[in-house]
């Protein structure tokens, strides 16, 4: 998925795209393609929009690269799932859903077992986050009454990495 302007990384993606943006000598996308082809994944469907140009030219022009990537540009953003709908027909099996700007340390591989043996048709990977409040909170019962006082909490919550594996679906 690198469809998206990266706003929040204003002023490089004014001039590149947030996929394009290095991290060290490459880009991410590109690092996030190196993880996936170690786990043996050689085809790549790339959603693309903003400065879709750019990142074609950059991947066309990479010197011995054993993968391919085919491309499918969206007219406005369709988010995730807008996004696998306008490649649907180029799926044929289990794949793999990345965005093109998060980048996780995960063995694929692990994660393709866990989901292929637990018969999933889909498989989030998520990490874990903690929030701490500074304050002390209140819970509130049905009634408006105090039913629990907690001094400065540690929150923790799953949040969505952006990586899914899905089975192909025929609709």
């Amino acid at each position: 998925m690198a469809g998206g302007k990266g706003s929040r990384l204003k002023p490089i993606t004014n001039i590149i795209p947030k996929a394009l943006v290095p991290l060290g000598e490459k880009p991410i996308m590109e690092i996030i393609a190196d993880q996936f082809v170690r786990c043996g994944v050689q085809q790549f469907f790339a959603s693309v929009n903003y400065k879709a140009d750019l990142i074609k030219k950059y991947f066309d022009e990479i010197p011995g690269k054993n993968y391919s990537i085919a491309y499918t540009s969206e007219n406005q953003p369709l988010g995730t799932i807008g996004s696998i709908s306008l490649m649907k027909k180029n799926i044929r099996s289990t794949f793999f859903v990345s965005n093109c700007d998060i980048l996780i340390d995960q063995d694929f591989s692990d994660v393709y077992r866990f989901h292929k043996a637990g018969s999933h048709e889909l498989t989030v990977i998520s990490a874990i986050k903690s929030y701490h409040i500074p304050y002390g909170t209140i819970e509130l019962n049905n009634n408006g009454l105090l039913n629990q006082l907690k001094e400065k909490p540690q929150l923790m919550y799953y949040i969505n990495t952006g990586v899914y594996v899905l089975e192909r679906i025929d609709k």
